[in-house]
């Protein structure tokens, strides 16, 4: 299992900036900690191909945060609307040259949002798997064995960022509709650990019921039930946060309990995710990562 960061969340001007991206990797690397690398970039090809190669250099298993650009603009694989639908998946296969370009292994992909009112969740998982086999059909067709896992990250879909699939239940549910284990291999899950609190369901419990599609592991703290806190939600606080629900004692915890259940051998990388706060600098962040990482890793070095 590889040790990640994911360091668009740690050095958020990564997304954008080549050569921050470039220190990035020689200050992650320099730490003997990582040997797993997740992220988002928007430069050109140019610049993505250099990135790919500087991350090859190092060793690092890359990750691909199709995710990041996905949340934002509300791209929806599950679309009601054909022609909304279509396009997502014509967009998501672009993710994937851009996450060759990388040299990335994986992809990281979510669903769209929850709609208002009346929602037919059947239908909707119905429609997201069908663009799902669409996707990873559609990259192997163009990148052969170089193609990127695909891998579904779950959201809450009960409160913020109300996405449409959350929950290990609604997981298990769309996994029913694709062709698995025919995609094993080509198509898993993140599990994340910030988002099953957010969900208020178990972290053993949710990781049994969806280990047979569990290939990514982020582990990430949030605030919970705290209504006009500033970090509360989906916003992955430093571990030992004195409002956050995990420690890094409780990641070491989990992640030890993981390596001995069935199936952990599935698992490609699990990484530590950490957004600065207000007041709390991107080098900051980057130490609190690394505490974390000899609690947790440590054991596996």
């Amino acid at each position: 299992m590889y040790k990640g960061i994911v360091a668009s969340a740690t050095f958020p001007a990564i997304r954008e900036d080549a050569v921050r991206f470039d220190r990035a990797v020689e200050e992650v690397a320099a730490t003997g900690l990582f040997d797993g690398f997740e992220f988002c970039f928007e430069g050109n090809a140019a610049e993505r191909r250099r990135i790919g190669a500087a991350l090859d250099r190092k060793g690092f298993y890359g990750v691909y945060l199709a995710a990041f650009e996905m949340k934002r603009d509300r791209t929806d694989l599950g679309a009601a609307d054909p022609a909304e639908r279509s396009a997502a998946v014509a967009r998501c296969l672009e993710q994937v040259r851009v996450a060759c370009e990388t040299r990335a292994r994986k992809i990281l992909i979510l669903s769209g949002p929850r709609p208002q009112g009346s929602f037919d969740l059947d239908a909707y998982l119905t429609r997201f798997a069908q663009s799902l086999e669409q996707l990873v059909i559609g990259a192997r067709a163009w990148a052969g064995d170089d193609a990127p896992e695909v891998s579904i990250e779950f959201f809450n879909d009960r409160g913020e960022p109300w996405l449409a699939v959350g929950g290990a239940d609604t997981v298990v549910r769309l996994f029913k509709r694709v062709d698995w284990p025919g995609l094993a291999g080509r198509l898993g899950i993140t599990f994340d650990t910030s988002h099953v609190a957010q969900l208020h369901e178990g972290l053993e419990e949710d990781y049994t019921l969806l280990s047979p599609f569990t290939r990514h592991l982020h582990l990430s703290n949030c605030v919970i039930d705290r209504p006009g806190h500033p970090l509360n939600g989906d916003r992955h606080p430093a571990f030992n946060h004195p409002d956050g629900v995990f420690t890094d004692a409780d990641m070491a915890a989990f992640v030890q309990w993981v390596s001995k259940q069935s199936g952990a051998d599935r698992i490609d990388v699990c990484s530590i995710e950490v957004i600065p706060h207000a007041g709390m600098d991107e080098q900051a962040s980057f130490q609190r990562v690394c505490e974390t990482a000899r609690v947790v890793f440590g054991p596996y070095k």
